[in-house]
């Protein structure tokens, strides 16, 4: 079975997540995503959410290095010189995948006048995300790890 990739100019692929992503820039994504969230909670303001729900989207899609925040932690990642360990992509991805739907129906939410509702599943994302942006503890890749066989993924947070 063959799958279509489209390459960039530098021969990087474009349309595929990483087999291996930075773990110190997943967890400055996550610390982003708290800030941000923390900041639309504080201004009582929503639409911040759905921007999230599409970066989150993007990631999922396309990998970190194609979502704002993504770039962000990287550039971050460079800038502070942090260790460049790896962490296995497809777990992430199903993180960044859930993420995104949860925040699209927190977005939906809001825009239905269910502030309440938006609310609580903005803040259900924040503690996951405050999780892995703090201790490195992906609570959806340790799901992932129980329901696929992973062996690149044994030991890991």
């Amino acid at each position: 079975m063959s799958t279509f990739v489209l390459h960039l100019r530098s021969g990087r692929p474009f349309l595929t997540f990483p087999a291996r992503v930075n773990a110190a820039g997943a967890r400055l994504t996550a610390g982003l995503v708290v800030v941000t969230v923390a900041l639309a909670g504080l201004t009582h303001v929503g639409w911040p959410v759905a921007l999230l729900a599409a970066d989150f989207a993007l990631r999922a899609v396309l990998g970190p290095r194609q979502s704002p925040l993504g770039r962000l932690a990287g550039g971050l990642v460079q800038r502070l010189a942090l260790a460049r360990t790896t962490t296995s992509g497809a777990p992430k991805q199903m993180a960044a995948t859930a993420g995104a739907l949860m925040l699209t129906a927190a977005a939906l939410a809001f825009a239905a006048g269910a502030v309440t509702a938006g609310w609580v599943l903005t803040g259900v994302l924040a503690v996951f995300a405050s999780l892995e942006a703090a201790l490195g503890l992906c609570v959806v890749c340790r799901v992932y790890s129980v329901f696929v066989d992973c062996p690149d993924c044994a030991g890991e947070p």
